[in-house]
């Protein structure tokens, strides 16, 4: 018969080995990179589920801030319209009382002494107006120092939020990017082990003779 080395250059046959060689090796690398790959999409999984889950755990925390939030501005509120309810009603039953008592000793009173004590009297009360208008003043200046705080930290909160979001969305990105590499490279290895499949059965079916 005719000879392998007559049909076919042994430069050609040598080619053909090492082409096959290095299929076979590439097969080899595929299989390795496809476990690497499997591997580190998993964890790229496992870490977005983390934090997606710590994400929803923020939201529900800023929830229930903004009603603590609510909770309080109403109750300081009605803490502060109270006071001034009860310090106005205050005043009115002590100046009543005060009236009621000049009238009652009105006879054996000296009347200019008597409109001495009226003088001092509304004094009194005119200055006890300016002590609880301050005081209420303060007091509204203190819960509106109390609801600043608490808006801050709730901006803060929320920047926090918009950070782990940020950051979700670019690891569901390169989740993305690594899955679409993952196929990309399936689809090479896979041109290569039909080349290489090809090439086993040409190679079986030449009839060589020595």
């Amino acid at each position: 018969g005719i000879s392998v080395t007559e049909k076919f250059p042994l430069k050609f046959m040598d080619d053909l080995k090492w082409v096959i060689d290095r299929l076979e090796k590439l097969v080899i690398k595929k299989d390795k990179i496809n476990g690497q790959l499997e591997l580190k999409m998993k964890e790229m999984e496992q870490n977005l589920q983390e934090l997606q889950e710590e994400n929803s755990e923020i939201t529900e925390k800023l929830q229930s801030s903004n009603k603590i939030v609510n909770l309080k501005s109403i109750e300081i509120q009605k803490l502060h319209n109270e006071k001034i309810e009860i310090e106005s009603h205050r005043a009115f039953i002590t100046k009543t009382m005060q009236l009621v008592e000049n009238e009652k000793n009105i006879s054996n009173t000296n009347p200019n002494d008597l409109l001495n004590e009226n003088k001092m009297l509304k004094d009194e009360i005119t200055r006890q107006k300016i002590q609880l208008k301050n005081e209420a003043l303060q007091q509204e200046l203190n819960a509106d120092h109390m609801i600043d705080n608490l808006e801050n930290s709730l901006k803060s909160n929320d920047n926090e939020r918009k950070n782990f979001q940020l950051l979700v969305c670019k690891l569901t990105e390169a989740l993305f990017d690594a899955r679409k590499d993952k196929y990309d490279f399936q689809d090479e290895c896979d041109e290569k082990n039909q080349l290489l499949n090809a090439m086993t059965e040409e190679m079986n079916s030449l009839k060589i003779n020595f």
